[in-house]
């Protein structure tokens, strides 16, 4: 029996997305994780890099907001409000989930600030709403509320009337190769839930 390269390619990919899900498996910590650390490196406007107190480091996406990505308009000055906010600082962690990529979903609070609704109060990123599962119903009630407000006043990002949303911009610019990774690693998601 002979196999195409088609075949070939195929079975490789879903043999390495087994070998990939196991391992995601075996390492699986229960959330949430509760900790304080200190910002190593702003990556984006939702994305840093900390050094847990007595661990290693850790890369954190803030929870319950997205925020333009760093090629798109408004990318780096999201980026820069995110600096202005935490770089270099002392933080407290709640990390409640991963996601695809291995970061730890979190809020991040500075003192008594939650910078991820700060961010969105500012107007430099979304509240995500496709994610509001994850919050409390006061979280999701602060979080749309920033927003809407940030809107009306057109602050940062909403000066622009029509700001494209960060995950319309990613979903325009995926190849066809990445698209069909995500839907393989959504489908083991839900087969995992």
């Amino acid at each position: 029996m002979t196999s195409s390269p088609a075949q070939i390619i195929m079975l490789t990919v879903l043999g390495l997305l087994l070998v990939w899900l196991l391992r995601r498996l075996l390492k699986r910590s229960p959330f949430p994780k509760k900790f304080e650390a200190s910002v190593q490196f702003v990556c984006d406007g939702d994305s840093v890099w900390v050094k847990r107190n007595g661990g290693g480091r850790v890369k954190l996406r803030l929870a319950g907001m997205d925020a333009p990505e760093t090629e798109q308009a408004f990318g780096r000055e999201s980026a820069e409000c995110l600096t202005r906010l935490i770089a270099g600082k002392r933080v407290r962690v709640t990390a409640i989930s991963s996601d695809e990529y291995g970061r730890w979903v979190s809020f991040v609070a500075v003192g008594r600030t939650d910078v991820g609704l700060e961010m969105i109060r500012l107007g430099c990123a979304w509240a995500y709403s496709r994610y509001f599962y994850l919050l409390s119903p006061e979280s999701r009630r602060l979080y749309a509320s920033a927003q809407a407000e940030a809107r009306r006043t057109r602050r940062g990002l909403w000066q622009n009337p029509e700001p494209e949303a960060p995950w319309q911009w990613r979903e325009r610019h995926r190849s066809l190769w990445q698209k069909f990774l995500r839907w393989l690693k959504r489908l083991f998601r839900k087969l995992l839930r």
